[in-house]
């Protein structure tokens, strides 16, 4: 029997971005189908389907097109129930001012019209957010963007239209929001406490949040402002804009702003507003002189008088919680926690250098190159800034060792100029209760590496010879590149498994560093995607270290995650910058490194 191509357009049928990239993930999972295609006919998705051998169908942006192959008509009929079960929506419409006998809305200014809402979430494709989000705007509702895609100039001009109405913009390109504890996009569930955010970083948000969360300290807001937000051309509208709102908030107590780091102007103009606020407000710029995101989250802590947990939660391979969880432990004597801290980096060294001795082709028989796969473009800048940090510590021990090139895939922030006067977030609503921000309440070490090894390039490996150059490899797999036509890797790791693969076929690379980032929006379940490839490395040598993104009240289950990746052999840890430094040890070595 032949297979079968399915190709189909459906006229007029839209479904934002979110839903797509979900939907197109449950087709492609029913066994036997392949070169699945779940997305609006966009000439950016048509040409996608060419490059997966589809016919090309007569379709526009306003189009879905459903395409796949599979090998007979029963699998066919599976793929298109799976595709019918993930376009269904949840539940009917609930907001006030809908009654269950009334059409849908058919535009955003209907709908706001109709309910009184005061956020609109725009998933659409790139230019067609744009109309979405001014119409929002007139209607008096501040706007989330997750769409990408959209020219300098238009986010500029919604920027300033919500400056004039005393709205925000979140976005474009926001993929994290939380207010008043619930998250929007991808979001962890945190516990409610004292502390906010201003982010244009997504993942960095969600990282320290995270963190914040398992040090017993919870999140009011978390005001995503875009990615390039803090550029000379946008110049800090949102963030200004936010700055304000959460000012304004009784029961924010602690501000922070997270963001790659800002043209030199832009983060002149921040800061100086910053210290007019009536509540501190900690920068968390992320780069080679910049403070970790860990660091940031353990200032946090201390400036609220609660106790850091040092080090951060980790899980040594072969499972089991390592020293470190007590999160609680806020009335700890300091000096207590010193030698603790101390002790338990000791225990990490003992721990990693024992995992060596009893695997000892993990990295003696390995090459020299630290090769990293992210699916967060936050988190991969701060591990490439944490290991050239101890590659540069390491050549100051090591003089004769020439300059290491960080060579992280991650796009350079855009170069950017100083804002005016922007309006506060001032009716930004609970949701599902559709009140304004206003209303609601403002305020006011990591383990040691193990010995660095010799390299001997007769055998592309590791052994007695001449001493190598490390070489720093990361790529960030959610940039624009690798997620153009295809599901964000925080959903689906189809690329980062090929790369796995890749990796552990190569003899220089020397071990194997990876993100994965739990909570609403991500994949259900990423360990059992990624632990066959992770226990796969490690029956050919190649050590891998997890970043793990989440908290206890995530869906995937931050526990059980952990511990089966440590069950595969990986060592996992919740701060990101602790497992680049694991990461370094295999490689790099040395002393002591403070990151």
């Amino acid at each position: 029997m032949s297979a079968v191509q399915h190709i189909e357009v459906r006229p007029g049928e839209y479904h934002d971005s979110v839903t797509l990239m979900v939907a197109g993930r449950a087709v492609a999972a029913v066994p036997g189908v392949t070169r699945a295609l779940v997305a609006m006919g966009t000439e950016l998705n048509i040409a996608l389907l060419e490059t997966l051998g589809h016919p090309t169908p007569e379709a526009g942006p306003s189009d879905l097109i459903v395409a796949f192959t599979c090998p007979d008509p029963a699998t066919e009929t599976a793929a298109l129930a799976a595709l019918t079960t993930a376009l269904s929506p949840a539940g009917p419409i609930t907001a006030p001012g809908h009654t269950p006998d009334q059409h849908h809305p058919r535009t955003t200014g209907t709908a706001l019209s109709r309910t009184g809402a005061l956020l609109t979430l725009i998933s659409t494709p790139g230019l067609a957010a744009v109309p979405e989000a001014m119409e929002s705007l007139q209607h008096g509702a501040s706007v989330v963007i997750f769409s990408d895609n959209i020219p300098t100039t238009h986010e500029i001009r919604l920027k300033d239209e919500a400056r004039r109405r005393n709205l925000l913009v979140m976005g474009p390109d926001c993929g994290t929001v939380v207010l008043h504890g619930t998250g929007l996009g991808f979001s962890n569930t945190t516990r409610p406490g004292p502390v906010s955010l201003v982010a244009a970083s997504g993942t960095g948000a969600q990282h320290l949040m995270s963190l914040l969360d398992t040090a017993g300290t919870g999140i009011r807001h978390c005001l995503g402002v875009g990615g390039r937000d803090l550029t000379a051309a946008v110049a800090g509208r949102s963030t200004h804009a936010a700055l304000d709102a959460l000012a304004a908030d009784p029961e924010t107590k602690l501000i922070a702003v997270v963001s790659k780091p800002p043209h030199p102007s832009v983060a002149e103009a921040i800061e100086d507003h910053a210290r007019r606020l009536p509540k501190p407000v900690l920068f968390a710029f992320i780069g080679p002189d910049h403070p970790t995101l860990t660091e940031t989250a353990e200032r946090i802590l201390t400036t609220l008088d609660h106790q850091p947990p040092r080090p951060w939660p980790h899980w040594a391979p072969t499972g089991g919680a390592r020293a470190g969880t007590d999160s609680g432990a806020q009335d700890q004597n300091q000096n207590q926690n010193q030698n603790q801290n101390q002790n338990q980096k000791q225990e990490q060294k003992q721990e990693q250098e024992q995992d060596l001795s009893r695997n000892p082709g993990q990295s003696r028989h390995r090459g020299w190159t630290i090769r990293g796969l992210f699916s967060g473009g936050t988190l991969c800048a701060e591990a490439e800034a944490v290991l050239t940090r101890m590659s540069a510590e390491l050549r100051a021990q090591v003089p004769t060792l020439a300059p290491v090139p960080p060579l992280a895939q991650v796009p350079a922030p855009a170069q950017v100029p100083a804002p005016g006067q922007l309006s506060p977030l001032a009716q930004v609503p609970a949701p599902g209760q559709l009140s304004p921000l206003a209303q609601v309440s403002p305020l006011g070490q990591v383990p040691t590496p193990a010995p660095a090894r010799v390299h001997d390039e007769r055998s592309g490996g590791r052994g007695e010879g001449e001493r190598k150059e490390p070489h720093i490899d990361l790529t960030d797999f959610g940039d624009d590149a690798y997620t153009r036509g295809r599901p964000h890797p925080m959903i689906d790791n189809t690329l980062r498994l090929r790369a796995l693969e890749e990796a552990v076929a190569d003899p220089h690379v020397g071990v194997l560093l990876l993100d994965v980032v739990l909570g609403r929006g991500a994949h259900s379940d990423p360990a059992a995607e990624l632990v066959p490839a992770v226990t796969g490395a490690g029956e050919r040598g190649l050590p891998v270290v997890v970043s793990l993104c989440g908290t206890e009240g995530d869906p995937q289950g931050l526990e059980r995650q952990a511990r089966a990746f440590a069950e595969a052999g990986a060592w996992v840890y919740l701060s990101n910058a602790e497992a680049a430094v694991a990461a370094g040890r295999y490689v790099l070595g040395g002393d002591d490194v403070a990151v």
